[in-house]
């Protein structure tokens, strides 16, 4: 039986925690990309930290920190705009990247936006999900799985298994076997009879 230290070590995941180090390290599926085409702007918990994630009007998909660096703002109720995300009190602009774009109170000369930034992390789309990165530079390639990439395959994203909502920390999900499934038509079962052949 794990002692206490042992399971906390095991289990949590948040910033400077041993196996929160460790998932920062992969591209970690956060949302299926057609929630956040229903609501643009979506607060939402990643490994222990709240963040904001984002599509601009553009269409470019951004994580940034829960807060906005000038007067601590929720970015939750941010505005999207082409290129960035707006805060709702004075309208600082934050493009995906964390970069500030825009200060409208501010003299067109000023430089300070060019010295501001918010926490971000890396986003990329595939096979209807968003997928986040949230550890150390250089940013690996987030590989292009043949079951989220096939063409012409029925993808069902969802965030339950056997049609319950999972209680559960995300770490007992991974347990779950999603080829075994005995219906021949699966697309796991599809994809094995590929590879098999």
């Amino acid at each position: 039986m794990l002692t206490v230290e042992a399971q906390e070590r095991l289990t949590k995941v948040g910033p400077g925690t041993p196996m929160g180090e460790l998932m920062r390290r992969y591209w970690i599926p956060v949302r299926p990309l057609a929630q956040l085409k229903e609501n643009d702007v979506m607060p939402i918990r990643i490994l222990g930290e709240d963040l904001v994630l984002f599509i601009t009007k553009n269409g470019k998909l951004g994580l940034v920190g829960e807060r906005c660096p000038h007067r601590m703002t929720l970015m939750k109720y941010g505005i999207p705009d082409e290129d960035g995300l707006r805060c709702c009190y004075h309208g600082w602009n934050f493009a995906p990247d964390g970069q500030c774009l825009d200060m409208p109170l501010e003299s067109p000369t000023n430089k300070l936006k060019d010295q501001v930034k918010i926490a971000s992390y890396p986003v990329r789309e595939m096979g209807g999900l968003v997928w986040a990165y949230m550890g150390p530079q250089p940013v690996p390639l987030l590989a292009p799985w043949d079951l989220f990439v096939m063409p012409n395959a029925i993808r069902q994203i969802g965030i339950s298994f056997f049609g319950k909502a999972t209680g559960c920390n995300a770490m007992r999900t991974l347990e779950i076997r999603p080829t075994a499934s005995t219906s021949p038509d699966t697309l796991s079962n599809i994809f094995l009879k590929k590879r098999a052949s």
